[in-house]
């Protein structure tokens, strides 16, 4: 007989059941640790259970969902819709990945006035929203990209979308408006071999930030994502410094146990950079060390810490702003122009030929002749 459990899960309760063999299914249940919240619980599981035996499932689970009372749903505001969806996805997601949920949050209650329903939202107030967003800027003065509108709005639309399963709204207008914005395909903005010695210099001479110099080395001379750099261990170094494994990836407060992409593998360094961690190996601790710890904690450096530190240091070093990002696009035009095959260069920095064609056509060596096939 299958069995469904009734689980505490961060302060709700759940109800959990695997039906049919091999479909895990799971409702949270409203009123947190209250009795009346657990008393339905176990009304709702004993449902389940009589109707799987019975042969009357609902597959749909609309049956076994706990619905609000309508008088509830036509007073939910669009801010309490939101806190709604972000509790329900706390459940699935990791705090740290919350964040770009929060942020939306955040935009909603500057946009909207407390009192303004869920239920009132239609295309015209979604597009207006959308409007006000390209309106903003970001923490650098810059106007909001597209990328990141985009991205506040496709999460409204999943708001909705899961709001409509649970019968609190009947349309989302929000799915017609996220795909009005286009995610703006920018070419990648290298720095010249010139300005890259002198983002080393300025961060080396820099009293606060000159502890991130090596970081930066490393970064720029193997076109590695920060990510894939910062959870870095010295287990993933070769004896003799010659060679790192990338095989994982941090991002907001956590190690993947894959990078980006998925695509691993071993890079060999130049000399350079293998003094640079012959230098660093001398103070390590461990296998499980960081090659690049902060110097705050001892844990992993973020990438908004790190981001804050370039910001600095190219305005001071009087150089147009490109995101930290174009570390690896530096590294991947130089390679090009110096005439590296880009299936290699593919290869060594863990992406793909048709990424590397797309992206950095312009800095393909372009002076190649074709064959001679026959003589004149």
């Amino acid at each position: 007989m299958i069995k469904v459990k009734v689980e505490v899960d961060k302060g709700s309760l759940r109800l959990r059941w695997t039906y049919p063999k091999g479909v895990r299914n799971a409702l949270y249940v409203p009123g947190g640790m209250s009795e009346i919240a657990k008393n339905q619980a176990e009304r709702r599981a004993l449902e389940i259970e009589s109707d799987i035996l019975m042969g009357t499932y609902d597959f749909t689970l609309d049956r076994y969902r706990f619905h609000q009372a309508p008088l509830e749903i036509a007073n939910l505001t669009v801010i309490a819709l939101m806190e709604k969806y972000i509790e329900h996805k706390s459940h699935e997601t990791k705090s740290e990945s919350l964040e770009k949920y929060i942020a939306t949050l955040q935009r909603v209650k500057e946009f909207y006035k407390p009192s303004v329903k869920a239920i009132s939202v239609d295309l015209e107030s979604a597009a207006k929203f959308r409007d006000w967003l390209k309106t903003l800027k970001n923490n650098q003065g810059l106007p909001l990209s597209n990328v990141t509108i985009k991205e506040r709005l496709q999460i409204l639309a999943s708001c909705w979308s899961w709001a409509e399963v649970e019968k609190i709204v009947s349309s989302n207008p929000w799915k017609r408006v996220s795909r009005t914005v286009k995610k703006q395909k920018s070419q990648p903005k290298p720095l010249s071999p010139e300005e890259v010695l002198k983002v080393i210099s300025t961060y080396q001479s820099d009293p606060y930030y000159s502890f991130y110099t090596d970081l930066v080395r490393l970064l720029l001379g193997t076109g590695a994502r920060f990510g894939e750099v910062a959870c870095l261990t010295w287990g993933d170094v070769s004896e003799d410094c010659d060679r790192i494994h990338f095989t994982k990836s941090f991002s907001r407060g956590a190690t993947s146990p894959t990078t980006k992409n998925e695509k691993t593998g071993w890079v060999n360094l130049p000399k350079a950079l293998q003094n640079l961690l012959k230098r660093r190996k001398l103070s390590r601790t461990s296998d499980k060390a960081l090659l690049f710890p902060s110097s705050r904690d001892g844990s992993e450096i973020k990438d908004q810490t790190f981001r804050g530190t370039w910001i600095v240091i190219l305005r001071k070093a009087n150089i147009e702003y490109r995101k930290p990002y174009s570390t690896r696009s530096t590294l991947i035009s130089y390679w090009l122009s110096q005439g590296e095959d880009p299936a290699t260069i593919a290869q060594m920095t863990r992406t793909s030929v048709k990424m590397i064609y797309e992206h950095y056509a312009g800095s393909i060596k372009s002076d190649v002749v074709l064959p001679e096939m026959f003589e004149d």
